[in-house]
């Protein structure tokens, strides 16, 4: 007998299943819809064949989730089930979704969820490195340091760093200082600003990357004069490394005279990625929105997916290479697409270009994916997906045919367009193809 959703709020449950079917979820032979544990504490075993949490032998079940109220889940799966959570044998399941908030072990036939470690910022009173697998919370504003380990991946959630925007001597370093590689996932709202004017909001050492992943948003500031939102500060000292932002609603501020991602005052950025997530980015006077700081330099910079606002400070690109005045301002290669949903670049005052680099400064080129339409206006450059191309998808998969504007041939050469006919055999002639406005 099939049965419908299963929703945990909270509770202690133990559950253990029959012959062939699972402690939570379907029984033999049988479908169960979506599985849901939000909070409590659970204890689930399956029996022979079947999944602790899941699908029984031979059965269903939708997607099953985890939400960051639970307590601690044990499932364990029945002799012959490779999967505590999951398709039992010869079953099928949705997808397993964990909150990053939670922390997921698997030893031998037993599955255990249960609550990331957590750092209360608000009781920090010492200098403070947050380790992998940690979640942070909480607000400071107080005179220690926070950092994240080389190589950790941490958990920012609904955080405020330097929340009353001080900006003092006595604290000398970025809101958030990355100690290596590292990856911030992103749940609810977070706040970081740089603690001194000469410093990021988050900073990121040469030579090494930082991600920022999630469903969350952050506001990252650069302090008062010189250091990016998300990136470098002032000068040599100020350089920094990869950021490469895959998610979240990300909106970056740089100080006077930096990017909003990428460089500080008369510093450098090795390289700026979007895949993903949503970003609005402003540079400070003479600096770009994404790339360079006054006087600055940006190594590539890539956006392959998400959405892009970045407007620049007076002189400097939205995208690109910020002002030069004593050394040069530069910019390496800036690619856009082609799976971007918009980017929007806008030219500071006295600047030509909203994606590259002014009169001034140097960018080594700018590459807009062809399957993208492109709008050129001065000071803004607006780019987005092909109006065209979306009606003809809308079109094509109406009328059972596949094939693409703007795809090569074998011999190379572009805009030739192809249909593949998903059609019987026997007698069938190709009349002819019409084309619409579109």
């Amino acid at each position: 007998i099939d049965c419908g959703n299963i929703v945990v709020e909270g509770g202690t449950i133990a559950a253990t299943g029959g012959g062939y079917a699972a402690g939570i979820g379907g029984g033999y032979d049988a479908s169960c819809g979506d599985i849901t544990v939000n909070g409590g504490t659970v204890v689930s075993t399956g029996g022979d064949s079947a999944a602790g949490i899941g699908s029984g032998w031979d059965g269903s079940c939708g997607d099953i989730s985890f939400g960051a109220g639970i307590v601690r889940v044990t499932a364990t799966a029945g002799g012959g089930c490779d999967n505590p959570i999951g398709a039992g044998e010869d079953g099928t399941s949705g997808d397993v979704i964990i909150a990053a908030v939670l922390k997921d072990n698997t030893s031998g036939s037993t599955r255990t969820i249960e609550p990331k470690p957590i750092i209360d910022l608000s009781a920090v009173t010492v200098n403070t490195t947050i380790p992998d697998g940690y979640v942070v919370i909480g607000s400071h504003s107080g005179t220690n340091k926070i950092t994240i380990a080389d190589g950790a991946t941490v958990v920012l959630r609904d955080v405020s760093i330097n929340a009353d925007g001080r900006n003092r001597s006595s604290t000398p370093w970025a809101g958030i200082t990355c100690l290596g590689d590292a990856t911030i996932i992103l749940v609810g709202a977070s706040t970081v600003k740089g603690c001194y004017e000469y410093y990021a909001g988050i900073s990121v050492p040469e030579d090494k990357t930082l991600k920022i992943q999630g469903d969350g948003s952050l506001t990252a500031a650069g302090g008062r004069f010189y250091g990016a939102g998300i990136g470098g500060g002032y000068g040599s000292d100020g350089a920094c490394g990869t950021i490469a932002i895959e998610g979240g609603a990300i909106t970056a501020a740089g100080g006077g005279f930096a990017a909003g991602i990428g460089s500080g005052y008369q510093s450098s950025c090795e390289a700026v990625f979007v895949a993903g997530g949503s970003v609005t980015a402003s540079g400070g006077s003479g600096a770009a929105g994404i790339g360079g700081g006054y006087d600055g330099d940006c190594g590539n910079i890539g956006i392959t997916g998400g959405s892009v606002d970045a407007t620049g400070g007076s002189g400097a690109a939205g995208i690109g290479s910020g002002r030069c005045y004593e050394n040069g301002g530069y910019c390496g290669y800036i690619t856009i697409g082609p799976d971007i949903s918009l980017v929007v670049a806008t030219a500071g005052e006295n600047c030509e270009n909203p994606i590259g680099a002014d009169d001034e400064s140097m960018c080594d080129g700018v590459s807009v994916s062809s399957l993208l339409s492109d709008d050129h206006g001065k000071p803004t450059r607006t780019i987005e997906e092909d109006i065209a191309d979306s009606a003809y998808d809308s079109w094509a998969a109406a009328n059972g045919l596949s094939g693409a504007w703007n795809d090569k041939d074998a011999y190379g050469i572009y805009n030739v367009f192809r249909y593949v006919f998903d059609k019987p055999t026997g007698d069938f002639a190709l009349i002819g193809i019409e084309f619409n406005d579109a």
